[in-house]
This record gives structure tokens, C-alpha cells and sequence, in this order.
């Protein structure tokens, strides 16, 4: 067993970060994934664009994106089903490595993975990644 000298008051003291969320501890594993693998994370400005090259309304749907994305949400159904990126397709995380061969047969497509906390993000891209 560790004691932290000073407690949270001592690590804050001492510049250390606190996660504060209801799911922190798993917000802080995905950050330490994120840093330590180099999980690529990509800019909404230039996901926008791969889902609509021509700057146009594709009015969302599978369908509608470019040819070299495909946009997954990792969450599960019920919050995809609230709100999530046009074109996106509900993969909950534990089905993205089994089903990423038939999203994307053509390995140069590139599998986009999207939650709406960056957490499940990570570890759904990571995942694929790894696999």
C-alpha cells in the first residue's frame, strides 16, 4: 500500500493534474493510452471534410461519406441514438474489432472512431490499431 504525501492537496501543490468527471478514472486510462501508444486523433475541421469532400449537404447516412472514411461511434445505442456525427454507424466498442474488416475491406480506408468524451475514442481506435 502507498500513501500520497500531502494527499490531492499535496499533488496539486506539486503540479500534479486531477481528473474531475463522474468516469474519471476511465478518462484518465484513455489519456494514458492516448500518450503512451500515440493513439492519432484527428480534428473535426478535417473529419468535416472527409465526410463531405465538396463542402456539400449529404444529408448524412452511411452512405453519404467519402469513400476513404467510415465514421464509427463507440458508444452504446441509446447515446449514438440521442446525437452523433452525420454518416456515423453505431459499432459499440467491443464489436469494433470484430466487425472493422467488414466496414472497411480496403485497407486503405480509414476507420474514424468517435464517442462524445474522447474516452471511448481512444481505446475503440487503440483497439483497432493494436488488432
Amino acid at each position: 500500500m502507498s500513501v500520497l504525501d500531502g494527499g490531492l492537496a499535496g499533488w496539486t501543490a506539486a503540479g500534479g493534474e486531477l481528473f474531475r468527471d463522474v468516469n474519471a478514472p476511465s478518462k484518465a486510462f484513455g489519456e494514458l493510452v492516448a500518450t503512451r501508444a500515440g493513439t492519432p486523433l484527428l480534428p473535426a475541421k478535417d473529419l468535416a471534410a472527409m465526410i463531405a469532400p465538396d463542402g456539400a449537404d449529404h444529408g448524412g447516412g452511411a452512405g453519404a461519406a467519402d469513400a476513404r472514411c467510415v465514421v464509427v461511434d463507440a458508444r452504446r445505442f441509446d447515446e449514438y441514438a440521442v446525437m452523433s456525427i452525420p454518416t456515423a454507424i453505431s459499432v459499440p466498442g467491443a464489436e469494433l474489432v470484430l466487425r472493422a474488416a467488414a466496414l472497411a475491406p480496403d485497407p486503405a480506408r480509414t476507420i474514424v472512431v468517435n464517442c462524445a468524451g474522447r474516452t471511448r475514442s481512444i481505446i475503440g481506435a487503440q483497439s483497432l490499431i493494436n488488432a
